[in-house]
């Protein structure tokens, strides 16, 4: 054990003492403006029922926002955020006239768990988020001021997307999104919302000069493998869409944080000490680096970059 921890903070050292690899980590983490998808954003809300200081997502995404990132939501995310509380309110009806219910919900199994964290009940726990009048705007309120987050409705990016190629790709994916838990509208919803996101994406990178830097800015953050699958198959243009929150989250490791950074929001991210002890690095790697760095030395700058451009968009890859 002490052998590993000294390998990762070997390792650990020996990143922060390249300035190019530190520069590249700070450029691509700082310079992130990332598009949540609501699945990265349900566990915030079932968090508010946790103390402060154990909020591990929330706690995340403020460490991002100290480091320069950007949060955005769309209306997609919306509407699933919606989507998730009204099935939430008719599971927890359900519960409480039957005494059973069909399906699942995060929201209710979180608050279920957490009973005494919450001095009310489970229709005001939801009424925290979004109530019966203007849910959209009630959500659009509590991601800004509970995360920072902004909405931005994309208008000009959606003209600029082609409907036939949005139309292509919903029809090829929703035959693998299907459950028996979803009708066939909630179905045919869910994947235009993921092939609206991917595609947004795509329009926001056409504006940006990616020459002389470490990839690209805008990026979407998600939990769900449907939509690392449809990143996969649809081959955006020189790198994929999808940022996987483990990717934040190790980056943001690795980076010095600014003093500023919130010491309670800070301990949930993983030091070097976390990884090594349940031996997530092994031996070898500190060779690798070495080499690695070595080998870099010799080429020219421009080369130097592009190699770690090319390693950065592989890293941001989902690896599920």
């Amino acid at each position: 054990y002490l052998g590993r921890v000294a390998d990762s903070y070997y390792l650990l050292f020996a990143l922060r003492q390249s300035p190019e690899v530190m520069q590249a980590v700070g450029k691509v983490v700082g310079s992130s403006k990332i598009l949540l998808d609501a699945s990265t954003l349900v566990p915030c809300m079932a968090e508010i029922l946790l103390p402060e200081d154990e909020r591990r997502v929330t706690g995340l995404f403020k460490s991002a926002i100290k480091s320069g990132v950007k949060l955005y939501v769309s209306q997609e995310a919306i509407d699933e955020l919606n989507a998730v509380i009204r099935k939430a309110r008719a599971i927890y009806s359900a519960e409480q006239s039957r005494g059973f219910h069909y399906g699942n919900s995060g929201l209710v199994d979180a608050f279920n768990a957490n009973p005494s964290q919450w001095g009310a009940g489970f229709l005001d726990f939801l009424d925290q988020f979004a109530g019966e009048d203007k849910p959209d705007e009630d959500l659009k309120l509590f991601l800004k001021h509970h995360l920072s987050v902004e909405f931005v409705s994309f208008v000009n990016e959606r003209d600029a997307i082609d409907k036939s190629v949005l139309e292509d790709i919903s029809a090829k994916l929703k035959p693998t999104r299907r459950t028996k838990e979803m009708d066939e509208a909630a179905t045919d919803r869910l994947v235009r919302n993921d092939v609206t996101c991917l595609l947004l994406i795509e329009q926001l990178r056409h504006a940006e000069n990616a020459v002389d830097s470490y990839g690209f800015s805008w990026w979407w953050l998600t939990s769900d493998r449907a939509a690392y699958a449809l990143d996969r198959s649809h081959r955006s243009p020189k790198a994929c869409v999808c940022m996987s929150p483990d990717f934040l989250l190790r980056y943001l490791s690795i980076q010095p944080l600014p003093a500023t950074t919130d010491a309670r929001a800070a301990r949930h991210l993983p030091i070097a000490v976390d990884v090594a002890a349940v031996g997530l690095i092994p031996p070898e790697i500190k060779a690798t680096v070495e080499a690695a760095l070595a080998a870099a030395d010799k080429l020219p700058k421009y080369m130097r970059l592009r190699k770690i451009r090319d390693l950065m968009n592989q890293a941001r890859s989902p690896h599920e």
